[in-house]
C-alpha cells in the first residue's frame, strides 16, 4: 500500500509541478509555432507529463492565437530492457514503437522523457529516431540527474535537477508503484534496498 510515510520529503507538489508544465509549454509552443511536431514518449514513465505537456501547449495556442498553431503528432516508444552481463543496464536491447503510420523524415522530433540520469536510454533512442531522418530532434525532460551522467546529453527543455535520490511518483515508479501520485517525492531507501 502506497503511504505517505513512504517517503522522506516531498521535492515538487503537484502545483509546482503544473506550473513548469505551462511554462516548458510555453516555450516549446513559441518555439514550434505554425510547425508540425512529433512528440515521441518514453513510455511509461514520461506518459503522465507528455499528455499534461501537450494538453498546456494546445492550451497556450488557443489562449494567446485564439486557435492550435503547433500540430502535435504523438507517438510513443518503449525501451525494452533485459539484463545481459555484456550490457550495460541502460543499453536496450529493444525499441517498441516508433509508429511506421507517422512521417518521421523531415519531421520535427521532440522526445519527452520522465528523467534524464546515465544518459544512455536517450543516446541510443536518438540514434534510433535518425535513422528516419527527421529534420530536428530535440528532448524536453521532467527531470535531470547531472551527477549520473555518463553520456553528454544535451536537455533542451527540462523540468527540474534533482540530486541522486530514488524519486517516485507523476509517471516515476518503484516497481510499478507510486506511478500515478501527483507529486515527485524521494523513496525511504527501507522501501528499495533489498536484503
Amino acid at each position: 500500500m502506497v503511504s505517505l510515510d513512504d517517503f522522506t520529503q516531498i521535492l515538487f507538489t503537484e502545483e509546482v509541478l503544473q506550473e513548469r508544465v505551462r511554462s516548458l509549454a510555453r516555450q516549446i509552443a513559441e518555439d514550434y509555432h505554425g510547425k508540425t511536431l512529433i512528440v515521441l514518449t518514453v513510455m511509461k514513465g514520461a506518459d503522465n507529463f507528455s499528455r499534461d505537456l501537450r494538453r498546456e501547449i494546445n492550451r497556450y495556442d488557443v489562449a494567446t492565437y485564439g486557435n492550435v498553431t503547433v500540430d502535435l503528432v504523438p507517438d510513443m516508444v518503449i525501451m525494452s530492457m533485459y539484463p545481459h552481463p555484456d550490457r550495460p543496464k541502460e543499453v536496450p536491447d529493444r525499441i517498441l514503437g516508433l509508429s511506421p503510420d507517422i512521417q518521421y523524415e523531415g519531421s520535427e522530433v521532440l522526445i519527452v522523457e520522465d528523467i534524464v540520469d546515465r544518459g544512455l536510454t536517450i543516446k541510443h533512442l536518438k540514434e534510433e529516431v535518425l535513422k528516419r531522418h527527421p529534420k530536428s530532434i530535440r528532448l524536453c525532460s521532467l527531470l535531470s540527474k547531472p551527477s549520473k551522467r555518463r553520456v553528454d546529453t544535451p536537455i533542451d527543455y527540462l523540468g527540474f535537477e534533482v540530486e541522486d535520490h530514488f524519486v517516485v511518483g507523476y509517471g516515476l515508479d518503484f516497481e510499478e508503484h507510486y506511478r500515478d501520485i501527483p507529486f515527485i517525492g524521494i523513496l525511504k531507501p527501507e522501501i528499495y534496498v533489498k536484503n
